[in-house]
């Protein structure tokens, strides 16, 4: 609001300068955020339960029975 009504009594430079500051003041609140935390997970943690679903859907024998039919 405050840019809008600033757009028609001030200069386009002055308008630039104005809307930079504005962006830069509501954003400076994000400084003093402490930063998350790294997750630490090992390829086997991530990927293990995955694999090990795959190979037992893999074994079944309907799954078996499709792959060799096409």
């Amino acid at each position: 609001m405050l840019l809008m009504s600033a757009a028609e009594k001030l200069s386009l430079h002055a308008l630039a300068m104005l809307t930079a500051g504005v962006v830069l003041a509501s954003a400076a609140f994000l400084l003093w955020f402490p930063q998350a935390a790294e997750p630490v997970l090992h390829f086997r943690e991530v990927f293990g339960g995955t694999f090990r679903s795959v190979i037992q859907t893999s074994k079944q024998p309907q799954v078996l029975k499709g792959s060799c039919c096409f």
